[in-house]
């Protein structure tokens, strides 16, 4: 009887601890309120918060406003790579932003020219009193052998989708950007105005979207455009050449030679093969036009003896017959040049007027436009 007592006994021990050491594990597992250590018990979903994240692009402190070759394109020995593939950004000397920014693209028959080259209406004290950032690119050029369509083009909307993807680095305000340009770069000022337009899957957007240059999830829509004696349609080059028999033309377009068919890779009038022949389809800035093109303003000279001035005013007209009066003819007399120092307040006055609201939120809050 004793035997069997005892061990009975030893049975309801080795009971009494299993639940004793199960009890202080259960109660080391549960949650502590106050402590910053709790690792058991979950809290409901409601009450879970998304971990705390680094901002992306933190801006510089202090401000960086002056920034000199800023590759936009690939670096070297990755795909796509190009040593044109610059820019330079130049940010107000006052003030925190953001900004809105001007894209100056330069001119130089499409197989010359430089960043540097920037009209005088967007000198540093226009863009520094009037509030707006101005970055400058240099952009792939034709040379004899070496087309630089649709290049170029891929060139000028990468470096704004790098602006816009860096606008919180850069301070800029990523929903008031604007294109310029001077001849060649009047005509890419042009054409993104009016790729600008299209819907994000859009096969002629697409086309011009080369995903070795980056960014491709960013948009690179501006909200307004302005042009001085750009190109739009190189078809109808000679007939408005014709147009105007009291001026001297010094280049006869259409050939392997000229500008227009360096940058398309050879003769145009007519064209010489297919690819050519789909080239020059796509590189009138006509064809994209719709409702939603943004605003622009297009200088162009009565004599300008290089590129008619029919070639901006059939553009104007194309927009203004979709949408009245969002397009501006500005004529002057006199030949082929840029945006002078003394139309700066034209130019301005149209681009304040075209561009959206800018925005009342800090550097850090503001949210890059995605397509």
């Amino acid at each position: 009887m004793k035997r069997t007592v005892s061990v009975f006994g030893r049975k309801i021990l080795f009971v009494s601890l299993a639940i004793t050491v199960t009890a202080l594990i259960a109660m080391s597992c549960m949650t502590n309120p106050g402590t910053s250590e709790d690792k058991g018990t979950l809290a409901p979903l409601s009450e879970l918060q998304e971990p705390a994240m680094a901002p992306a692009n933190e801006p510089t402190t202090p401000i960086n406003r002056n920034r000199t070759d800023v590759r936009y394109g690939p670096a070297q020995g990755q795909p796509g790579y190009h040593v044109r593939q610059v820019l330079d950004l130049r940010l107000p000397s006052t003030g925190e932003g953001p900004w809105p920014l001007i894209m100056y693209i330069h001119g130089g028959a499409f197989s010359a020219g430089s960043k540097a080259d920037v009209d005088a209406a967007f000198s540093n004290t226009n863009t520094n009193s009037r509030g707006y950032a101005l970055a400058s690119i240099n952009y792939r050029l034709a040379s004899a052998g070496t087309k630089a369509f649709p290049e170029a083009v891929q060139d000028a909307l990468a470096a704004i989708r790098h602006l816009r993807a860096n606008a919180l680095e850069y301070r800029l305000d990523p929903n008031r950007f604007a294109v310029a340009g001077f001849s060649a770069g009047g005509y890419f000022t042009a054409i993104v105005c009016a790729l600008s337009g299209l819907d994000d899957d859009d096969p002629d957007l697409l086309y011009f979207i080369d995903p070795n240059l980056g960014n491709t999830n960013v948009s690179s829509r501006v909200q307004a455009a302005a042009s001085a004696a750009a190109l739009s349609d190189f078809t109808k080059l000679r007939e408005h050449q014709l147009a105007n028999p009291g001026v001297n033309y010094m280049i006869t377009p259409g050939t392997a030679s000229s500008p227009e068919g360096q940058f398309l890779g050879g003769a145009f009038m007519p064209p010489t093969n297919d690819a050519v022949r789909e080239r020059l389809e796509r590189s009138n800035p006509l064809r994209y036009l719709n409702a939603n093109t943004p605003p622009i303003i297009m200088k162009h000279g009565t004599t300008d003896n290089l590129l008619p001035p029919q070639q901006s005013r059939i553009m104007v007209d194309a927009i203004n017959a979709i949408t009245p009066n969002k397009a501006v003819y500005h004529q002057v007399t006199g030949g082929h040049v840029g945006w002078a120092a003394t139309e700066a307040n034209t130019v301005f006055n149209f681009l304040n007027a075209a561009m959206p609201e800018g925005t009342t939120s800090s550097v850090r809050e503001t949210e890059m436009m995605v397509r």
